[in-house]
Order: C-alpha cells, then structure tokens, then sequence
C-alpha cells in the first residue's frame, strides 16, 4: 500500500511559517520591553534591592525564554487537520475539501475504485489549499504582537527625551548594578569633597548640592572602603544654599556621600595619605677632650638632652618612608636667631637621614622629615639640648679638717681631697703666719681608683722651720683648680687656724681633758685589767705545777706573770705622779692604797719563783700565790672597778648628753653671723661668697655632728650596765633623744647648709634661726625642765647608789657631781692661768704624744676620727650636686693660660683683713 503523502498542506505552510516567526520574535522583544520597563517603574518608585537589578538580565532571560515557548506552542497551527479546519472556517468556499484530503491522505483505498476516488479527493484538496488565503488567518495574532512591540519600541526610542533624568539615573543601576548609582529621585545631590585625598589624621569638609528641588535636612554619610557600616552626621547649611560638614582625624580611606534618607548623592573614595613619620631618632655623641668621655649613641625622645658644651651631634632619624631629607631648627634658649639645617638622605639606606651641628648654647630643636613624594611629616619631633655647665670643683679638707693647735715642734699632717666633673688640673694652698701672707704652693696629686676626676693630696705643714713662738698663729686655705677649656675655675676651701702654743699648756689641755672626764677612770680599770690578768696567770700555773707540764711552759709562765707584775707596779707609779686636785680621785687613791699592802705579799711569791731552788715547793707556792692574787682581785674589783665602771659609763652618758649644749650654742653662733652678714651691706662679692661657704661647710659639719651625736647617745644608752636602779634614768635618756630625733632639726639644718652654698643668705639665715630653736625647744619637756639637767641629776642619783661608792666621803661625792655636770675643778682648767685658753674639744691637738694623723686624744681624737669616716663617707657616696654647696666657691674663674690665679693674694688679702676687723667685733650675746 502507497504511504500518504504528507505535501497537503505544504503551500500554507509556507505561507503560514514567516508571520509565526514574526509573531514570535515581537513577542520575544515584547516580552523583555515589558519586563525592563516594570523594572525600570518598580526601581524609580520602590528602589529595587540590589539583588534585583543584579538578575534583571535573568529575568530577561527568562521573559524570553517564556515568550519563546509561548511561540513555539502557536507552531501547532502547522498541524495539518489545526490548519485544515481554521482554513476551512476561515474561508467557507473551501467547504470540507482540506479536512477531507488531510483525512483521505492518511489512509489507502481498500479497492482500486476506492484508491481512485481517494487520490482524486487529495489532489482536489491540495489545489485548494494552495489557493487558500494564509494572512487573513494569522493577521489578528501578528497584528497585536507587532503592535505591542511596536509601542515597546516607541518608548524606549523616545524615553532619552520623555523621561532623561530616569533613563539617566536607572540605566546604570541595570547594566553595572554593584557599581555607585545613586536611585532615581526628583533630587539631584551632588557631593564635592575638598580632595580625594587626604593626610593621614587630617581633616576633609565636604559641600553637598542639591538641584531640582529643596530639602530641610541634609546628612554626611561615611564607611569604610571595605564596606562597613555607615556613619551618619547631619550637614549645615552654608550662606549660598549649600549644605556643608567637616570630617576629622581621618585614618583610613573611606567613602562619602550625602543624602536626605532617600535621594543620594554619588560615593566619593577619599584615600588616605600616610605622611612620613620618625620611627627613631638617634644621636651620636663625641664629647670634647677635656671631659675624658668616650663616645656613644643615644635614643633621643622628648626629654631634655644634657651635654658638655663643644659637645658634636650628628642626628640620624629614620622613617617609615624613603626619605628625600628633611629639615632641623635650632632655636637658642636663651633667645637669638634660629638656626635651620638640611638633613640629607643617606644612599643606601633610603627611610634615613642625618645632619650634625658642634653644640655651643642651649637649643630647642624641632626636626621635620620628607619623603620621596614630597610630603612632609605631619608631627615634628621636638626637644632640648641643654649645655651641661662644667660645675666648679669641690674640695674637702680631711685632716686637720678643723682648726688646731701645736706645739711649734709640730709637722702637721695635711689631706685634701677634690672633685669636679671632669678632671682636677692642681691642688694650691696659701698659707699667712700672723696676718701676713707667707708662702704658696702646689701640692702633688693623686687620683683616686685612677679617675682624674677624683684626686687627694698629702703633705704636711712643718712647723719646726718656720721659727715658730707659743702665740703665732698660721691662717691657710686651700685651691682646687679643674680643667675647664673656657678657663680653669676653682673651689676654695674655708680658713684654716693652727694657733702655736707651749708644751706646758699642751700638757695642761690634756690634763683638762682627763679631769673633764675623757678618761678619767682609764687608769683604774688598766689596773684591774692587769690584776685579773695575774690571778689567771696564777690559777693556770698552779694548775702546771700539780700536773705534768714541761719545764720550759712551766717558766714561760711563771716569767708572764712576773711582767705583769712589773706593768702594774708602772701602772701606779703613773698614778702616784699625776697631779691630782680632785676629791673622788684623791678617794680612790686612798682605796688603793689601802689595797697594796695584799698585793705586797703578791710581789715577793712571784720573785721566789723566779729564784725557787730546788727544794721550794714551788707547786705550794703557786697555790698560795693564785689565793692572794684571787683575794687581792675580789677587793679591787669591789672597791675599786666595779665603781671606777659605773662611773665611767654613767659620765660616758652624761658627757654625750651634754655635747647637745656644744651643738645649740654653734648652731647659736651660725645664726648670729649670719645676721651679721645680712646686716652689712658693704660686703665684696668674692668675700661674700667665701663667707657663706664657710657658713654652709660649718652648718654641713654642724649637722653631721649632730648625727654622730644621736648615734653616740645611743651607744651611750646601749653601754649603761643592766641594773634596775637605772631603768629611770634610761628612760630620760630615751626621751631625750626621741625628742631631738623628731623634732625637724635636721631638715632644717641641711636646708641652710644648701642656702648658704647657693649664696642664699636670707634663707639659711631663717633656717638656721629654726634649727637653733628646734634643738633649744626640744632640750626641755612639755613642762619646760631642763632634760639635760635631769638625766646628769639622775646619774648622780644612780652613782650614790652603786655599792662601793655610797661610802666615799662628801667632798668626793660632790666632786663626782661636778664632773657629771661638766664642772670640771682640776688643776690647769681653763681661766687659772695655764695658757690653754685658745683650745676648746671643737680643735685638733697636736703635741709630743701626737703622731702621724692622730689628732690628740680623748674625746678630741674621737671626734676627729669620726668626722674624718664621715666626711669620707659624704666624699664616696653623696651626691656631688647635694655636696657642692658646702664644699666650694663656685664661679670663680682664671685666666686660661696662667698656672695660678693673679687675684688670689687680694682675695685673700681681703678676707684675713676681714677676720681682723671683724675679730674684735665679735661678742657673747644674741642678736635675736
């Protein structure tokens, strides 16, 4: 069978088939017009979410696609029997010819009649439908599809002119939607932003303008460049419409626009310009010759900088940029023209730079750098280089240290010790003999721990050639000279006096000093020091004898005890021939001479043993002699040293309390001339300064000493023998010293010494005043008694009570009170005429018992070392700037090229004028 023939309708087919295709393709763009267009009207009245613009080409996609499909789905009309039948009812003179030769065509006769009148059938209505009309049936669909584009296509060809500002505002929405396209708005907010960049931490003022409208309020929006969260900040308005606001400290880019919570001005970025910044600034230092520091590299910052002057600087500053130089003001301190100086970069190393100066004045720097860019650093470094002044030299004098007296036989040991900052260059003395200036000198030097810095001197003043007389009198001063470049400056030292007296009267002021009290009871406890020693020496021979010892140890013992003998027996002879003007020495000596005659039967035992024979018994002997030594020692030790160390300790105690009256009354003195000083208004100004540097170096003492004296009470205390019959006394004695411990003296003291030393007259004057008043006040209790009077009371009290000295008779007793009181009666005591009235316990002592350093003895020799460990102790660790008010003159200068200064003999010239004509002058009573 034939298969049918599928050419029925090809005719209208192909007729049909290019206005589908048209229909299609208007639909298609009909579709995506429409679509864009909603998109473009729901933008400009809702402002589309990013995400929506973002797809706005999927969803044109998809329009298309839809309207694709749509269009595919009207190709059924190609179907034969669709278009059979919308042909035949299209157009009724084709009746059923279509439908019957589609039907027809499908199928084969099942005769040769019936397969005639089949193909007769299909060929009648392939003819028709080749005459059949195609437009009249697709004209409606194609019509209204090419219309709609039609008006589509009008409108987006006529909207650049119906609706520019919309078309201008939402077309880049669309095509670049993640890009910066303000929405469409009626507004136009423009923003203009000084400049899109900025320094880092500077400020940026943005000027908002709106056009096609008005509005109340305008807002400054900010973010981040990474997209945070914006800042809003309300802008003003400015005189000519515009709304203006200023940002800040800005530090990171950032963007901007302005905005009135719906319309919104196009994001500007505003980049960050990081200016250069210093990351270190350094300074190497090489230091002038003179100071003998080596060089070194320092990390400036903004604290002051002090250097020698001459001192050279070169200042390396690195940045965190490359730089191209930079820029470094000197502004002199004390006033004048600044000085500007060019940094220069280093080649190889690109973030630094340098420059250098010679430092000749104080300056305050301000350095500045620039980079490669041209950008200067936003903050300048600044600072100060002060010149560091060469301070004057301070000098000590160790030894004497003080004033003194000598007999004229005398080489008095001299030590001097000088410091400065830098170097000392010589040490000068001048000496004057009664009044007149009588020979100069250099002393040899010494550095101390080799630092030049640090030196003393040693010498000695020979006084047996300078043919001197018991009455001369030797004023000296000493010169410490450093090596300052701009000319040498000095310290003097305060005056010297060595008065020149007779041995006679050396040896009356020693007995003075005994009978004072300084050691009174030495002799007594010597001796019972040596009487136990020989009972010892008794009881270990004895011992020997009765068992086995050698022969040899045996006579090595016997021959100890025999000079032990032999130096008590010198003991008191020394005893028997000091002149003795005192009832309780004159008492004790009785009760030793009492003692003797046991100690006589001592003697001869001990020269039998020397001289035993073979058959003495000499084990018996020993036995006899240890019992009689013991019974000898027993009665001394009651009789004698058990008072004789009472007294010693209770008038230790006394005396020390009582040098608190020697400590008012110098206190007093340096109040009294320092009013004097204040009061004369004629004073030259070079002997200003030496006067009040001998008042801060005497006030500087004057403290120390009462120091010492605090520590001394204390050991005093400490020494007193454990007895109850003294707690009451102790008990004064604590408050005595508590009272003058708190009391503020002190401070006050050190605070004259420092005024005096910084030629502060006025203030160490007052300070002084207090200090006196506070030791004065502080003397007495809160019911104004003397505690000095009532502690050396009470130790008299204490003293009639220790056993072995109740029964001494009243004369003895009374003169034990005088001695605690300090009224010393022995013979040679000052106004009887001894010629010792030229020495006080405040002056070193020189004599035939005197050598080397020693400085007398007694408490005059116990002074004088203390004062020596302390002043060496104030020259090791105080601080030179505390200590060089009291130690020098400073400021005075010499001419650089001379070895000594010319003006020294007139300045000191002047000054010994002055201790003469104040001399006479000078009187007891208070100026206050």
């Amino acid at each position: 069978m034939k298969p049918p023939s599928p050419a029925i309708l090809s005719a209208p087919r192909r007729r049909l088939m290019p206005l589908l295709l048209l229909r299609a393709v208007a639909a298609i763009w009909s579709a995506g017009a429409a679509l864009l267009l909603l998109l473009f009207i729901v933008d400009a009245t809702l402002i589309l979410p990013l995400a929506w613009r973002a797809q706005a080409g999927v969803l044109l996609l998809l329009a298309g696609l839809i309207a694709l499909a749509l269009s595919l789905l009207g190709l059924r009309q190609l179907q034969a029997r669709r278009l059979a039948s919308q042909l035949e009812r299209q157009q009724s003179q084709l009746g059923s010819a279509l439908s019957n030769a589609v039907a027809l065509e499908q199928a084969a006769g099942s005769t040769a009649l019936n397969e005639h009148l089949r193909q007769q059938a299909v060929a009648y209505g392939r003819a028709q439908a080749a005459r059949a009309q195609i437009w009249p049936l697709a004209r409606p669909s194609v019509l209204a599809t090419a219309a709609l584009a039609g008006l589509l296509l009008l409108w987006w060809l006529l909207s650049p002119l119906l609706a520019k500002d919309m078309m201008a505002a939402l077309w880049p929405r669309f095509l670049d939607p993640h890009g910066d396209h303000p929405p469409y708005s009626r507004l136009s907010l423009s923003i203009q932003p000084a400049s899109d960049e900025v320094l880092y931490g500077g400020a940026l003022e943005v000027r908002g303008e709106v056009r096609g409208g008005a509005v109340d309020r305008l807002y400054l929006f900010a973010r981040g460049a990474d997209g945070e969260e914006a800042s809003q900040t309300v802008m003003f308005r400015s005189p000519d419409g515009s709304f203006v606001q200023t940002l800040t400290n800005i530090r990171e880019a950032m963007q901007v626009w302005v905005g009135d919570g719906r319309a919104r001005s196009q994001r500007r970025l505003v980049e960050v310009r990081r200016s250069p910044q210093i990351t270190l600034l350094e300074a190497d230092l090489s230091y002038p010759e003179h100071t003998r520091r080596e060089a070194e590299s320092r990390v400036l910052d903004d604290q002051e900088l002090r250097l020698p002057r001459r001192s050279q600087i070169r200042l390396r500053v690195a940045s965190n940029r490359p730089l191209a130089g930079g820029s470094l003001l000197l502004q002199p301190l004390a006033g004048g023209e600044a000085v500007e100086l060019t940094l220069a970069p280093h080649a190889e190393q690109v973030h630094s730079a340098s420059t250098h100066f010679t430092l000749l004045e104080s300056m305050a720097y301000e350095l500045r750098i620039t980079d490669q860019e041209g950008l200067t650093s936003q903050h300048p470094q600044r600072g100060r280089v002060v010149v560091e002044a060469d301070r004057p030299p301070r000098i000590h004098i160790m030894e004497p240290g003080r004033d003194a007296v000598s007999t004229p036989q005398m080489a008095i040991p001299i030590e001097v010790l000088a410091r400065d900052d830098y170097g000392i260059e010589a040490i000068h003395w001048l000496r004057s003999i009664n009044g007149s200036i009588h020979d100069v000198g250099v002393m040899d030097l010494q550095a101390i721990n080799n630092d030049p810095a640090r030196v003393q001197s040693l010498s000695a003043f020979d006084l047996k050639d300078l043919g001197l007389r018991p009455g001369d009198r030797i004023e000296y001063i000493f010169e410490a000279v450093d090596n300052d470049p701009d000319g040498p400056q000095i310290a003097t030292s305060i005056p010297y006096v060595v008065d020149i007296i007779s041995e006679e009267a050396y040896r009356a002021a020693l007995r003075q000093q005994d009978n004072e009290g300084g050691g009174l009871m030495d002799d007594y406890l010597n001796l019972a020091q040596t009487a136990q020693r020989m009972e010892e020496r008794a009881r270990a021979l004895a011992e020997a004898l009765a068992g086995e010892a050698d022969e040899a140890a045996i006579s090595a013992m016997i021959q100890g005890l025999a000079e032990d003998f032999e130096r008590y027996s010198q003991q008191l002879d020394t005893l028997a021939e000091r002149a003795i003007d005192n009832p309780l020495l004159s008492a004790l000596d009785q009760r030793l001479a009492e003692l003797l005659p046991g100690l006589d039967a001592a003697g001869e035992a001990i020269a039998a043993l020397l001289n035993a024979g073979p058959d003495m018994n000499r084990a018996e002997e020993a036995q006899k002699l240890a019992a009689a030594l013991a019974d000898f020692a027993v009665q001394a030790e009651a009789q004698l040293s058990e008072p004789a160390r009472h007294i010693d300790r209770l008038n230790q105690l006394a005396q020390t309390a009582r040098a608190l009256d020697g400590i008012i009354e110098e206190q007093l003195l340096i109040a009294q001339w320092s009013r004097r000083f204040l009061e004369d208004q004629q004073n030259d100004e070079r002997l200003a300064r030496m006067q009040l540097t001998s008042l801060a170096d005497q006030q500087q003492r004057l403290l120390d000493a009462f120091l010492t004296w605090l520590e001394d009470l204390q050991g005093a205390i400490d020494g007193v023998p454990d007895n109850p019959a003294y707690d009451a006394l102790l008990m004064q004695a604590h408050e005595l010293r508590e009272r003058l411990a708190n009391a503020g003296v002190q401070a006050e003291q050190a605070a004259a010494a420092g005024y005096f030393g910084s030629l502060a007259g006025d203030e160490g004057h007052l300070a002084a005043l207090r200090a006196w008043r506070l030791l004065t006040q502080a003397k007495h209790n809160d019911d104004g008694d003397d505690l000095l009077q009532q502690l050396c009371e009470g130790a008299g009290e204490c003293l009639r009570q220790v056993p072995g000295l109740s029964d001494l008779p009243g004369e003895a007793l009374g003169s034990l009170m005088d001695l605690l009181h300090g009224r010393g009666r022995g013979a040679g005591g000052p106004g009887e005429g001894s010629g010792y009235s030229s020495l006080s316990s405040n002056r070193a002592v020189y004599g035939p018992d005197t050598s080397g350093s020693q400085s007398g003895r007694g408490d005059t020799e116990s002074g004088q070392d203390q004062g020596r460990q302390l002043a060496r102790r104030n020259e090791d660790a105080a601080d030179p700037d505390q200590r060089q008010a009291h130690e020098s003159l400073g400021g005075v200068r010499l001419q650089p090229d001379l070895p000594f200064p010319l003006h020294y003999r007139s300045l000191v010239g002047d000054y010994f004028r002055a201790i003469a004509e104040g001399a006479g002058a000078q009187s007891g009573q208070s100026p206050f």
